[in-house]
């Protein structure tokens, strides 16, 4: 399940969409035991994925085990308006994923 920003508004800014129901299904599918990977793409300028992740990780805490996958942006194969962003440093990835680590998560992968 993608959850490409847990703040209503800068959901909508990214996808012209509300997450109402990403977040729902993400809880539904944590409670029966379907849920086996949350993935966010982590694009710094376009929003706040440490909120996104930090948010996302105490929702889902509790329904372990769950796969989070922190993936880097990358300009290759996006549509031009959004070639404007830089890659984030490895560093910041480690940064978050030790932020899912401290809230408990224990299957944690950057890509």
């Amino acid at each position: 399940l993608d959850i490409k920003a847990f703040d209503k508004s800068q959901h909508y800014e990214v996808t012209a969409a509300s997450n109402d129901m990403v977040l729902k299904n993400a809880v539904y599918l944590a409670e029966i035991g379907k849920l086996l990977e949350v993935r966010t793409v982590i694009v710094p300028e376009l929003y706040n994925c440490r909120h996104t992740i930090i948010e996302t990780g105490k929702l889902l805490a509790d329904y372990q085990p769950i796969r989070y996958k922190l993936i880097a942006y990358r300009p290759m194969g996006v549509r031009e308006q959004y070639r404007i962003y830089s890659v984030p440093s490895q560093e910041l990835l480690e940064e978050y994923a030790k932020e899912l680590y401290a809230l408990n998560w224990k299957d944690v992968v950057i890509i």
